[in-house]
């Protein structure tokens, strides 16, 4: 076992102890999914050159398990995760503060395991 099956399996645990069903969607087409929900300090700059920081709020998922239309895809700026806490629905922008930077990153060298980086946009 590689270092991307280990990192695969760790994930398929973690959705076993703490995983969430979510809602990925793209204009009108969604997939439901179990993620693992987290978070992470990002840093980027503003339009005035200034250095920011925020935490996001991240989403760890199978990367093959992201398939819109029959078709695996990756996360794009524009994209939702949806997620349903106790009868309030929470919606979290795909996304990434710094235009420079993708708003996912693999999280193993195979691209087994993807981690999207969202902020939260409402709740309702």
């Amino acid at each position: 076992m590689d270092m991307s099956d280990s990192i695969s399996a760790a994930l398929h645990t973690m959705k076993l102890i703490n995983g969430a069903t979510v809602i990925y969607r793209r204009g009108n087409q969604s997939v439901e999914l179990m993620g693992v929900r987290g978070q992470s300090r990002q840093r980027g700059y503003n339009a005035d050159g200034l250095e920011i920081t925020w935490q996001s709020h991240d989403w760890t998922f199978h990367s093959d398990e992201l398939e819109l239309a029959g078709t695996v895809i990756t996360p794009t700026r524009g994209d939702t995760i949806e997620e349903t806490i106790g009868g309030e629905l929470r919606v979290y922008a795909v996304t990434h503060l710094s235009p420079a930077q993708q708003p996912y990153e693999w999280e193993d060298f195979r691209g087994l395991v993807t981690r999207i980086h969202t902020v939260f946009q409402s709740a309702t």
